[in-house]
């Protein structure tokens, strides 16, 4: 009998305090987020704002960058074969400053062509 008294006790100080202090925490994320990474790249500023691998294709990665503060589109870079596919599926083989040698140089170290 004890034991529950304390218990329900117990439980209604964590929950009292949970809700009032729960509340003047902000609940909207912050706006802004900053990027992950901004790198001085062929005489371009480029940040790369989200990256994500592929669980499939481990040499896959989605990316959003933003080059000289312009946002860019999402696409998948192929870090095997070199190449950038893009919404429409239309693929792109890497130029030879291409941002996605970058990326993919950034995140996956080995010898690049």
């Amino acid at each position: 009998m004890f034991l529950a008294q304390i218990f329900r006790l117990g439980f209604g100080i964590v929950f009292w305090v949970t809700i009032i202090f729960g509340w003047q925490t902000p609940i909207a994320p912050i706006a802004n987020a900053a990027p992950l990474t901004c790198r001085l790249y062929d005489d371009h500023d480029v940040c790369i704002d989200r990256i994500k691998r592929s669980a499939k294709n481990y040499w896959e990665y989605r990316v959003s960058l933003t080059i000289d503060g312009q946002k860019q589109p999402e696409d998948v870079l192929d870090c095997r074969h070199y190449q950038r596919i893009d919404r429409d599926g239309f693929i792109d083989p890497f130029k030879p400053n291409d941002v996605g040698r970058f990326v993919c140089r950034y995140f996956n170290h080995r010898d690049w062509r």
